[in-house]
């Protein structure tokens, strides 16, 4: 359980890092250009971008890490 609540916490501190918030304020300034959007679909849409950006950050720098540091099996 312990590193579910640690990507938990990896995942949620990337969110509300400043360039992630940015980012977040940006796809809501694109999103309100779409002049049919509803606000509610605005909002679907920030969420949806941020978070799936959010995640795959904090995947890659993980995957960099395990990929750094091993554990390297040689024969």
């Amino acid at each position: 359980m312990s590193a579910d609540r640690d990507l938990a916490e990896a995942i949620y501190q990337e969110i509300i890092s400043a360039e992630h918030v940015e980012y977040a304020l940006e796809v809501w300034r694109e999103a309100l250009l779409l002049k049919t959007w509803s606000d509610i679909d605005r909002m679907k849409s920030v969420l949806a971008h941020t978070s799936s950006a959010a995640i795959d950050a904090v995947l890659a720098r993980r995957l960099r890490e395990a990929a750094r540091t091993g554990p390297w099996d040689t024969p």
